[in-house]
């Protein structure tokens, strides 16, 4: 893509000198002349410009944007998103760009969206989801939004209701700007293409619902079980498919060789930073997928991880996003106090003092899982697992196992529904709801049946350990030793240590 050609015009607050800036930035994206970038990406190492020129670049490298009029829709859209997210210390525009790289870093970079076929409008679908995720975001939970009975709350009739906000401005702004309709994407631009789009957008934001988090797992979890019944291999082409960015043409106007801009370009080099595994292209296999469903379960989950994908970065990123959050978290505790309600866990002012408890639980119980599901199809990822484990070091604490060998599927089950928290009397219901600092988790009956599945998957993959080391070493290793020495059962106790309660 040759981007010398795309321009951009001074608006309200961007004078020529502002425009360069964004504009550099996007170029240098675009020609891989930006240092930090992969898993040493850090969004506070950019100013404002420079994180609009990088959303600017993903869409310019893919081919999505190849024209200058389509470029400024794009910016004048993208500042608008940004002026509509509040000063918060960690649901910020700083945190949607944050995301909305980590969303690109998997689908390109990591090889997904080559392994799931992602085509032009799923990648689009990411990137727009991902900017627009949090939009509007008060900077307070979902819980405070329906004990305050805010309007919100009323009109989304208390399910879901900061992400159905989002969702809802952000669909405004796409048709404000006609964004959909200056992309290039692998069809024509119809009333019902549009709507498809519009409607995997909106899933993709609710589903950033934390109530959702062991449906996404469960989801990936079938998919991943029924490639595995279905093919073992199968390899994806090499050599002549590999595309520099400069040499990145589109087909046509309306339809750009999307499979050939998806390439995975930095899986053949061999480079020093967390972009590089042992893993080569050859090695990676295509995800049978069983429908389009199960392609939008991915995109879904894709954009979860994104989300929540602050334990899996370097530690002193990690940990500033950690401290971020911690501040939101308080804040809304002094809102509750002050308007005589319940504080919600962990969002007093002790908070502070149970960081690390609450980082490893958050990392045990809810990260892990997730990624350790995505290492069993999408080999790439091993480096989530990798900083999991180096970051669990740094909080003080060792990654708590998913389930014990010892233990079987019947008695995960009951663990699950019998759990003592905070000294109160043990719960007994089919399904339970988890309340920790970020929102409210249902944890389904069915817990123990999936992660029955997922120590299968364990003795697996740890025979393939000895011959896929990564950076890390022998920490991958030892994420999975841990598996055969404990149960949910330890899990569970040590979310309740963090004080977090499971509700009816």
């Amino acid at each position: 893509m040759h981007t010398n050609n795309l321009t951009l015009l001074p608006i309200d607050g961007f004078d020529t000198q502002k425009i360069l800036s964004i504009l550099d930035t996007m170029n240098n994206f675009v020609h891989e002349e930006l240092t930090g970038l992969g898993m040493e990406f850090n969004v506070f190492d950019f100013t404002f410009e420079g994180q609009l020129g990088l959303y600017l670049g993903m869409f310019v490298n893919l081919g999505l944007i190849t024209d200058s009029p389509a470029l400024q829709l794009l910016f004048e859209f993208t500042i608008e998103i940004s002026k509509n997210y509040p000063n918060n210390p960690y649901h910020s525009f700083s945190h949607a760009i944050d995301v909305s790289y980590m969303c690109y870093y998997m689908s390109i970079d990591l090889g997904l969206s080559e392994q799931l076929d992602f085509n032009s409008s799923d990648i689009a679908v990411l990137l727009l989801s991902a900017i627009g995720h949090d939009v509007l975001h008060p900077g307070t939970n979902n819980q405070f939004q329906i004990a305050m009975n805010t309007p919100s709350a009323i009109k989304y009739n208390k399910v879901s209701v900061l992400e159905n906000q989002s969702a809802d401005f952000l669909k405004v702004q796409l048709a404000k700007y006609s964004i959909l309709q200056q992309l290039k994407l692998e069809a024509n631009m119809t009333e019902e293409f549009e709507s498809e789009i519009l409607a995997k957008i909106t899933d993709a934001i609710l589903k950033t619902d934390m109530m959702y988090h062991f449906q996404i797992l469960e989801e990936c979890l079938n998919i991943i079980e029924y490639h595995n019944n279905q093919s073992k291999s199968i390899s994806i082409p090499v050599g002549p498919t590999v595309l520099s960015p400069s040499t990145i043409t589109p087909n046509s106007a309306t339809s750009p060789n999307f499979k050939n801009i998806l390439t995975l370009k930095k899986f053949a080099r061999d480079t020093n930073s967390y972009n590089d595994s042992n893993t080569s292209l050859n090695q990676i296999s295509k995800v049978i997928l069983e429908s389009n469903k199960s392609k939008n379960h991915m995109i879904n989950t894709i954009l979860h991880v994104a989300d929540i994908s602050n334990p899996i970065r370097p530690f002193d990123n990690s940990k500033r996003w950690a401290d971020l959050v911690m501040k939101e978290f308080v804040h809304q505790g002094h809102l509750e106090k002050e308007n005589n309600l319940p504080i919600s866990p962990n969002m007093d002012d002790s908070i502070i003092e149970k960081q690390s408890t609450l980082q490893l639980s958050f990392i045990q119980f809810i990260v892990r899982p997730l990624c350790d599901c995505l290492y069993e199809s999408f080999p790439k990822t091993l480096i989530f697992l990798d900083l999991l484990v180096s970051n669990s070091n740094q909080w003080g604490g060792t990654v708590v196992p998913i389930q014990s060998r010892r233990r079987g599927t019947d008695d995960l089950v009951k663990t699950s529904k019998h759990l003592q928290v905070g000294g109160k009397r043990p719960v007994e219901t089919p399904n339970r709801r988890l309340s920790y600092c970020a929102g409210t988790i249902e944890i389904p009956e069915s817990v123990g049946n999936y992660l029955n599945k997922m120590k299968k998957r364990h003795s697996r993959q740890k025979s393939s350990m000895s011959s896929n080391h990564s950076e890390y070493g022998d920490s991958a290793h030892s994420i999975h030793e841990d598996l055969e020495e404990e149960s949910l059962t330890t899990v569970l106790e040590t979310l309740s240590m963090g004080n977090l309660a499971v509700e009816n």
